[in-house]
């Protein structure tokens, strides 16, 4: 039987995201491998106490409980820990996200990861306590005390975090006003009863989500439609008209799309809701179960990118700003308000990703012609609610 050492290096794999399997290398944490880690990972947040996975023929148990990996063919054991793939600008650490998740032991003497990297993974080391590498403070001579942390039941407040920065504020007051258009299409000329909003809106309270269980499952059918996308060989419609440019410069200051691919077509959407059900989003995402139904292009969740068509919806004053993959968009030239799903791709035997009802002309409109732009998307997981918005309009 080879060493366990040489069946941990046979199962090192670097890739731009930086997953790799642990190996001794003067104690340093290194990544499990991509398909390891993605096991792990999904085991972690069901809120399993251990896994067992096979390295080379070789079975280990990840203990969750310990945070520790044994070998059962040796007994050796040795310290993991996880890094969650946060992006840049949310202001929780790993050790904030760690104690929102099902109850874990926490290693008291753990510190905080200096760097993220740009997915899910697990960090195993390999180290014997005797070794010089435990001088390294990163790695304990003895085993750590732990200690027991129970989680409480996830709330809105939980998993977001108030904005109270004036300047986001006015930023955000910024782009709602600045989101108030009309395609020409439309054929509106003058003044509307839009433009009071123009005028009016004014956001006085500011919430970023940071739930990292429903980041990561938003993130997993991004991958998985960029998948489906290469194994059909389906070049997606383009988005047009744009979203308008005060919502495209928004998420450039954001760094939208980075690490996904172009035909997942993220764009930066408005979703006008209440309190109460946004508060219910950001713990579950948009579940379409809960929308109102009678829209006039299906059973899914709608969004637009014009906020004087999503504040007909924010009775008491909510918007959310959400993170939608619109993939390979149906362009609807009809109402059809029994639509479960988009419609069949043209040439394919797979369906469109999303719908959307551009601005003009539109038979079975009850005016005959769309006046905003909407889209719509079936899948829950289809979309992140990245900020809720509270607004007043002035």
């Amino acid at each position: 039987m080879r060493s366990e050492m040489s069946q941990l290096k046979a199962q090192i794999i670097r890739q731009g995201h930086g997953h790799n399997v642990a190996q001794a290398n003067g104690g340093s944490w290194m990544s499990f491998a991509p398909e390891f880690s993605e096991k792990i990972m999904e085991a972690f947040l069901k809120g399993q106490s251990e896994f067992v996975v096979q390295i080379s023929g070789v079975p280990y148990t990840e203990d969750f409980d310990d945070m520790l990996q044994t070998n059962h063919d040796t007994g050796k054991e040795r310290p993991i820990r996880c890094n969650f793939g946060l992006p840049s600008h949310w202001s929780s650490s790993n050790e904030a996200i760690f104690g929102r998740l099902p109850p874990k032991a926490v290693l008291t003497n753990d510190r905080a990861l200096s760097e993220y990297e740009s997915d899910v993974a697990f960090r195993g080391r390999i180290a014997d306590y005797d070794t010089d590498a435990s001088d390294d403070p990163m790695v304990p001579r003895h085993r750590p005390t732990r200690r027991k942390t129970k989680r409480d039941k996830l709330t809105f407040d939980s998993v977001t975090v108030r904005i109270t920065d004036g300047s986001k504020l006015d930023e955000f007051t910024k782009l709602l006003r600045e989101s108030v258009f009309h395609h020409e299409e439309n054929g509106f000329s003058g003044d509307s009863q839009c433009d009071v909003w123009k005028r009016g809106f004014r956001v006085r309270e500011a919430f970023h989500v940071e739930n990292v269980s429903l980041f990561k499952a938003y993130m997993d059918n991004c991958h998985r439609m960029r998948r489906r996308h290469d194994d059909h060989e389906i070049a997606p419609e383009p988005i047009s008209p744009g979203v308008g440019g005060a919502l495209e410069l928004f998420s450039e200051g954001m760094s939208i799309s980075t690490g996904l691919s172009e035909s997942v077509q993220e764009r930066m959407l408005f979703h006008g809701t209440t309190l109460e059900t946004a508060q219910k989003i950001v713990l579950d995402g948009f579940d379409s179960r809960l929308s109102n139904t009678g829209g006039f292009y299906g059973m899914g969740t709608y969004f637009a990118s014009q906020t004087c068509k999503s504040a007909q919806y924010g009775f008491d004053g909510t918007i959310i700003l959400a993170r939608v993959a619109l993939g390979d968009p149906h362009y609807t030239a009809r109402v059809d308000q029994q639509l479960r799903r988009p419609p069949t791709k043209a040439g394919h035997t797979i369906c469109c990703d999303s719908v959307i009802a551009r601005p003009g002309p539109m038979r079975g409109h009850h005016s005959g012609t769309q006046s905003h732009q909407e889209f719509v998307i079936f899948e829950q997981m289809q979309a992140y609610p990245e900020y809720v918005l509270r607004y007043d309009c002035e």
